[in-house]
């Protein structure tokens, strides 16, 4: 990825690292989306189960850490969260 991607409203990308002599990059936008949505199911699945693994979050904690997320707050219904994350 380092340097390979292409110019898109997603720039630029960054070198954060590496893994296995591997660079991990990441990608970023200059501007502020026009809009935010919530985040998909499968994202928030994956996110949480990072959450858990990584700091040993308990399940309402990371349900109230996602369901406030720009994008998510307002949007998302904890217990409905709760429920497709404790699945």
């Amino acid at each position: 990825m380092g340097g390979g991607l292409p110019v898109t409203l997603y720039r630029p990308a960054i070198v954060v690292g590496t893994i296995a002599r591997e660079p991990v990059d990441t990608i970023t936008s200059a501007s502020a989306p026009a809009r935010l949505t919530p985040a998909h199911h499968s994202y928030l699945s994956t996110m949480a189960q990072g959450l858990s693994e990584s700091w040993r979050l308990p399940l309402d904690a990371i349900v109230d850490y996602l369901a406030g997320r720009p994008g998510n707050a307002g949007m998302l219904d904890p217990r409905q969260l709760a429920t497709t994350l404790g699945e």
